[in-house]
């Protein structure tokens, strides 16, 4: 086992750490917790595949060896069966007992209450007598020895099985057929092959303890809607995984402005039948947009720095020569008393004068009117000479080449204001184009906010002085921009539309409206599909750690050791059985199948088929498939390093004389190591056990009783109640001492004329001296050299005594048991049977007492 050992410990520690840690836990302290398994499970996770090298220096310890048992009773029986619960069923002292009793008498009872209480894997449920009314409570008490501590327990059927009586193996007719027909496993498992299956048993638990975390991550992606199924972003959207690659994902997630609009085109070219109407309503909203284009591009153009500054040097300019031509009044008109000669406003004065003075005053003359008598048509007073010449250096002033020039620049000027308020449209002319652009709100406010700007520029432009510095406006990039892609958006739909005319394919068209509806609202469940992903994502982690746990690993190597340890061990023992119950020439084997949690199953197969798929049981007669699954069940058991009590009900059933007396062989055997207890309906497997018994008494020259019998009847609507009935398993002597008890108790209720009472047991006498007759029969005056019950014949020094036997001994005899086999035997309802009374019961009792006593002692002088 040393090299088993350490190719163990080399297997462990090539192994993760989770796995050493849940090895070594499993040899030193043998039973894990489920803090133990929250411990192995966040190793798993935290060192997946890091392995160290562990000593296992607890591999070599050996599982705790159970104590020596013995079972000694089964009593106070309450509501199992029919079976009685007045007198305890003992077990008796000696190593072979024997539970005899007739069919229905509660054997199987028995048999029942110990698979359950042992705990064994194909033990029934225990049921009430089921003709009366359910009990209340259902158990019993059992009596068992622990390394000769005796213990007794009070067990309910509702209770657990008792740890300390599951190593006792019982064989029945359930167990029979599952070696025949099941895989099988070793009952007794070594420490250093146990420790894989207990591994298994962690993987398991490591493998629920995260599948339960698997469990706590409940989807909570939105349930796609039905009519989405059949799109290509419901699909996507359907195999949403960790895998999903991240641009579809971000495509899934995303919802553009362009989206939006590609999906209105869609809903609007599959609204409107006439491609024709849209085409030509585009065309007229793409001539607004580009009209508005063009008009902001006009101003931009004009109200750029160049312009501002050709305006600002008119403006200087004429601001100038207007200056140069007051200056120059002051020079040319020295006749004048007041200031400002030249002046805007002293020029407005002069045109409207002369204005007056050509339409209404002096109609067809020059202003000024010089002539005598010719008055001021500001004051209306006669000019006099000072006046006169002062009119005229004003005419002259007005006429003269600075005032000309003065206002050609302020003519320039004025030209260039005009120029600029007719580039400028009015606010009416504006929304008009904007409204029919037909832009989202955010492009008409860009529009609406750039108008607002050229308006005080030009504004400002034309009320700044001419050393003030004006900056041209700046360019509407993003705007323009803006604009043309919408003009460019509804030139191709135009395209679009032109091309509908020839070829419309509304269902198309209702499939990509679907596919963009149903991006839209997978959209909009972004956060959920975001949280999906990082779920799938853990839980494939999880599932991926689930696996790390699998024990295939662990079932390929404990096969491997297996086979080694327990597997050819196995096979030998049942060989072996196969032998010592006289089947070896059975055509069958034990044969290792596979793996299955760390342990390795067994089944009986046909030796050399052709056709392996049959089954044993359909091949084999009734006899072999009892005796086959017998040596499966003994090759099993044996395997155990403690001597632990055996349990047959009925082992000899269809077998013939031959296999009956080899189990009996078998039996016996086993009851010189160990407690075996045997329930039979068999009269001949109880004399085929005695006559083995006795057998092994003389090889071992021991004096010793090794065998004990036990009967079971059933009686007044109860069963398995223990009985003395066996008169072929007690000595004469006791029988005899039994039934002249029995014989005191008929003689009282003689005397107290009880007739009822009497009856019943002189009737039980009777037949129980009948049964005595046989058995005196059997060995007195046959000297023990043939039974009933017994196949052998022994004549070996007893068939000389036999020559003492005397007419007279026969004589009586037959008398006897002429008239006391009517108690034995059914009669007929028309000749019922006359009881004797008591006295002649009693007189044949000792009629027959003294022959036995006088023809022992003419036995023995021969």
């Amino acid at each position: 086992m040393s090299e088993v050992k350490s190719e163990i410990i080399l297997w462990l520690q090539n192994k993760p750490d989770w796995l050493q840690k849940a090895a070594e836990k499993i040899l030193f302290q043998r039973d894990i917790e489920s803090e133990d398994i929250k411990e192995l499970t966040k190793i798993l996770k935290r060192n997946q595949q890091q392995a160290s090298r562990n000593t296992f220096q607890d591999l070599s310890t050996n599982l705790s060896v159970r104590k020596n048992l013995r079972i000694e009773s089964i009593g106070e029986i309450e509501g199992i069966d029919k079976l009685d619960s007045e007198k305890p069923l003992k077990f008796g002292n000696i190593n072979l007992s024997v539970i005899y009793g007739s069919n229905g008498s509660g054997k199987s009872g028995y048999v029942r209450i110990l698979k359950k209480i042992c705990g064994k894997p194909r033990a029934n449920n225990l049921l009430s007598n089921i003709f009366n009314d359910p009990p209340e409570n259902q158990g019993c008490e059992i009596h068992y020895r622990v390394d000769n501590e005796k213990k007794s327990l009070k067990w309910n059927v509702n209770d657990d099985s008792i740890t300390e009586l599951e190593c006792v193996d019982i064989f029945d007719n359930d167990e029979a057929k599952f070696y025949l027909s099941e895989e099988t496993t070793v009952s007794f498992i070594p420490a250093e092959i146990s420790l894989f299956e207990k591994l298994v048993e962690v993987c398991e638990l490591i493998q629920q303890e995260i599948q339960t975390e698997i469990d706590t991550l409940n989807s909570k992606k939105p349930k796609l809607p039905p009519k989405f199924h059949s799109t290509k972003m419901g699909e996507l959207y359907e195999s949403i995984s960790d895998r999903t690659n991240t641009d579809i994902l971000t495509d899934l997630t995303s919802w553009a402005e362009t989206d939006q609009k590609k999906l209105e085109q869609l809903e609007e070219r599959l609204k409107d039948s006439y491609p024709d109407n849209l085409a030509n309503t585009k065309r007229e909203r793409k001539h607004n947009i580009d009209k508005l284009i063009e008009t902001i591009e006009k101003v931009y153009n004009k109200l750029n720095c160049k312009m501002i500054s050709s305006f600002q040097s008119l403006k200087s300019t004429a601001d100038a020569k207007r200056k140069s031509v007051i200056e120059g009044a002051k020079v040319q008109t020295g006749t004048a008393k007041l200031e400002g000669i030249g002046s805007e406003s002293w020029r407005a004065l002069w045109n409207a004068a002369k204005e007056y003075s050509i339409q209404k005053a002096y109609p067809g003359k020059e202003f000024p009117v010089n002539d005598p008598n010719s008055r001021c048509v500001l004051c209306h007073q006669k000019l006099n000479e000072i006046a006169t010449k002062r009119m005229q250096e004003f005419d002259e002033f007005v006429k003269g080449k600075l005032e000309s020039e003065a206002e050609q620049a302020e003519s320039r000027l004025q030209n260039a204001y005009q120029e600029l308020k007719k580039i400028i449209p009015d606010k009416q002319s504006i929304e008009l184009l904007l409204l029919k652009s037909k832009l989202d709100q955010e492009q008409e406010e860009e529009v609406k906010g750039y108008w607002k700007l050229i308006t005080r520029k030009s504004k400002k432009i034309l009320d700044a002085k001419t050393d003030e510095k004006i900056k041209g406006l700046y360019p509407p990039i993003s705007l323009f921009d803006s604009l043309k892609k919408v003009s460019e958006s509804i030139q191709s739909e135009i395209v679009q539309h032109e091309s509908d005319i020839d070829k419309f394919d509304p269902q198309r068209l209702q499939s990509d409206v679907l596919n963009l509806m149903a991006k839209k609202w997978i959209s909009q469940q972004k956060e959920a599909i975001l949280e999906e992903v990082n779920l799938v994502k853990k839980r494939t982690t999880l599932e991926n750690q689930k696996k790390m746990a699998n024990s295939r690993d662990i079932s390929v190597q404990a096969s491997k050791i297996s086979q080694r340890v327990i597997t050819n061990a196995y096979i030998s023992r049942f060989n072996t059985e196969l032998n010592e119950l006289g089947a070896k020439q059975i055509q069958v084997e034990l044969v290792k199948t596979r793996a299955k949690r760390g342990r390795i199953m067994h089944k009986i197969k046909i030796r050399n088929a052709e056709q392996q798929n049959e089954n044993p049981s359909i091949i084999l007669s009734d006899g072999e498939r009892r005796i086959v699954s017998l040596a499966a069940f003994l090759a099993n058991v044996k395997g155990h390093p403690e001597m632990t009590p055996f349990v047959f009900d009925d082992p000899i059933s269809s077998l013939d004389n031959v296999f009956e007396e080899q189990v009996a062989m078998r039996l016996a055997k086993l009851a010189e190591e160990r407690q075996v207890i045997v329930f039979t309906h068999r009269l001949s497997l109880c004399g085929v056990l005695e006559d083995v018994a006795e057998k092994i008494r003389s090889k071992t020259k021991s004096r010793l009783k090794n065998i004990e019998y036990i009967c079971i009847e059933s009686f007044a609507g109860s069963t398995g109640r223990p009985s003395d009935d066996i008169f072929w398993a007690k000595s004469i002597e006791a029988a005899i001492k039994k039934i002249s008890t029995i014989l005191d108790k008929v003689k009282k209720f003689w005397d107290s004329h009880d007739s009822k009472n009497y009856k019943i047991h002189a009737k039980s006498f009777c037949s129980d001296f009948r049964k005595l007759l046989e058995r005196i029969i059997e060995e007195d005056l046959l000297n023990d050299i043939v039974k009933r019950h017994r196949r052998n014949v022994k004549t070996n020094n007893k068939l000389l005594p036999l020559a003492e036997i005397k007419k007279e001994d026969c004589l009586l005899i037959d008398e006897l048991m002429t008239k006391y086999s009517k108690f034995q035997h059914s009669q007929s309802e028309e000749m019922p049977v006359q009881i004797p009374d008591e006295e002649c019961l009693r007189k044949d009792m000792k009629n027959l007492e003294y022959w036995r006593c006088s023809f022992k002692k003419r036995m023995k002088k021969s």
